[in-house]
């Protein structure tokens, strides 16, 4: 079995990660191949078709990128490998919600529409109504005022809700259309570690830091840190505004309370 690195760029946004990758591995002494995504290609005959049956295989909840639909077709024909080895191991221990909102304080608690203005853009009474009706459910099953005494409910909502809802369907529906893939390590005992971390220190990446650190130094040698580029203090603002506002829209319901 030949093993190797590969990364991809369909679109400007993943040039960054792609990029580092490939430095990183020569440093390392390592394969790496880079794919970059064709603008043209025959087979892109049958997108509108495969538009199709991806937003249908994602639960038809949205539309799919443009790119993630090309680079999803091109490897379905041009596969680079027969399994990818994929590592999420890189979003343990991060105060995420911190970071992409560019807020310091959440409230304590928390409440429906505060979820429903996380999750997504939803527009319309109804929908408004019966998303909080869910998240308003779900917070009444599963967690109770005590459960948030010793841990930031950011925390739960990322790793419990938000990451392995979205990250789920995108590697199922997603991902594994082009080829298999496997995650070798059990999520929940990383994150359970990882939480035992002061907050302060995982608002900073500095977990993801140390571990590269302790386990492979010739990688920290390299000095390359990589950074989201359409995650702008512009795009920050917007997020948190909304946020804020929508959070506040509801429609026949008061707002929870532990």
């Amino acid at each position: 079995m030949r093993a190797w690195g590969f990364s991809y760029i369909s679109n400007v946004d993943e040039s960054v990660d792609a990029y580092a990758a490939k430095e990183i591995l020569v440093h390392l002494g390592l394969e790496h191949e880079l794919y970059e995504i064709p603008e043209k290609w025959d087979g892109y005959k049958d997108l509108p078709v495969f538009k199709k049956v991806m937003e249908c295989n994602n639960g038809c909840i949205g539309a799919n990128n443009t790119n993630d639909l090309k680079k999803r077709l091109y490897f379905t024909e041009n596969p680079p490998c027969d399994m990818e080895i994929k590592s999420w191991v890189n979003e343990m221990g991060r105060g995420w919600y911190y970071n992409k909102y560019n807020k310091k304080k959440f409230p304590q608690y928390p409440y429906a529409s505060y979820w429903r203005a996380m999750h997504k853009v939803y527009v319309g009474k109804y929908l408004i109504k019966e998303t909080d009706n869910v998240f308003a459910e779900y917070l009444r099953k599963y967690y109770d005022k005590k459960t948030f005494d010793n841990l930031s409910w950011l925390e739960l909502y990322f790793w419990e809700f938000a990451w392995s809802g979205g990250e789920g369907i995108f590697l199922t529906t997603e991902h594994r259309v082009s080829y298999d893939i496997t995650i070798p390590f059990n999520n929940r005992k990383y994150v359970e570690l990882m939480l035992t971390v002061p907050l302060e220190k995982r608002k900073v990446d500095d977990i993801p830091i140390d571990l590269i650190t302790y386990m492979e130094p010739r990688i920290a040698e390299t000095g390359i840190t990589v950074h989201d580029i359409s995650h702008t203090n512009f795009r920050a603002f917007v997020v948190r505004n909304y946020l804020e506002i929508f959070s506040k829209i509801r429609f026949g319901r008061k707002r929870e309370k532990f």
